[in-house]
Parts: structure tokens; C-alpha cells; sequence
């Protein structure tokens, strides 16, 4: 209890190319934990622009944008914070996490663990779990709906590098 722990926040398995933009919505338990020093890494380049809202009410929001053609191409941590223990008891830090790979479409990301904090008599050197967010793999690509034309259409589906996927 009251003593600071760093939690840091990552993004692994980051596709070629890239992503442009990452938001993180985090939530804790505002009773058991103190969040504060809410700080950007340069994943996104040194001159990323971010946003934060919160911390408030047991959550925050974290938003970071690569600029001048900059983007996140490799894994790594995005923020860290520090988290204050406040009584006595067991609590987790859950965030998730929305992506953009430069086609301004926020996706979901799954997250494969959040950081789980024990307050109490631990020692003040026991790091504390990063969250990590790993794309989830999609479906093979498909359109459903109708068409109304007078003469034929052709579809096609572009990958995000702009190249031709199917048609």
C-alpha cells in the first residue's frame, strides 16, 4: 500500500506496414488503485501526437497517432503509468485496445492478459504484468448484399497497402 508500481502497456505482433493510431480504453478499481504519470513511448515516433482522458472514476482513455509518415512498424510498449496501491487486496488493470493501420477504420484488438496487482505484503520490486494486445487473425474477406444496376458491376477488394486482393 502506497507504493508506486509502473505498469507498462504493449503492442505486440505488429503487421508489415504498420499501424498509424492506437486507442486504449483502460479501467481499475478506484477504491484498491491510483493511477497517475499517464505517459506516451516512442513506438509512434518522438513527435507523436496523444490524447488522454481521465484518469477519472476508475478509468482513462489513451490515444496516440504517428505523424509525418511515422507509425508503429515494430513491438513494443505504447504507455506506461504508475499505479498506487491504495488498501489492502487483489485487483486487475484492464484495457482494450482499437487500431488503425492508415485507412482511418479503428479495429479491435484482443488482449492477451491484463496486469493483476496484490497490495499488501509484497516487495516493492515485484514487476507488475504488461498488457500485451495481439491482432486477432480475420476471415477470409466477403461482401453480402444487392446490387441494383442497369449494367454489370464488378467489386473489388483492396488489401491495406492498396493492392488487389480479390474481385
Amino acid at each position: 500500500m502506497g507504493q508506486l508500481a509502473t505498469v507498462n502497456v504493449n503492442l505486440n505482433n505488429i503487421p508489415v506496414g504498420g499501424y498509424s493510431i492506437a486507442e486504449f480504453a483502460c479501467t481499475y478499481n478506484p477504491a484498491l488503485v491510483e493511477v497517475s504519470n499517464i505517459t506516451a513511448t516512442n513506438l509512434f515516433g518522438a513527435d507523436a501526437p496523444a490524447a488522454i482522458n481521465g484518469p477519472q472514476n476508475g478509468s482513462f482513455i489513451f490515444a496516440i497517432a504517428g505523424s509525418n509518415g511515422n507509425r508503429a512498424t515494430t513491438d513494443g510498449t505504447v504507455l506506461t503509468f504508475n499505479a498506487k496501491g491504495l488498501q489492502a487486496g487483489q485487483t486487475s488493470i484492464e484495457c482494450t485496445a482499437r487500431i488503425a493501420k492508415g485507412d482511418n477504420t479503428l479495429i479491435s484488438i484482443l488482449s492477451t492478459g491484463g496486469a493483476n496487482l496484490t497490495i499488501g505484503n509484497i516487495p516493492a520490486e515485484t514487476p507488475t504484468p504488461a498488457p500485451t494486445f495481439t491482432p486477432t487473425p480475420l476471415s477470409a474477406p466477403a461482401i453480402a448484399g444487392q446490387v441494383l444496376a442497369s449494367k454489370p458491376v464488378t467489386i473489388r477488394l483492396y488489401n491495406a497497402d492498396n493492392s488487389l486482393a480479390a474481385t
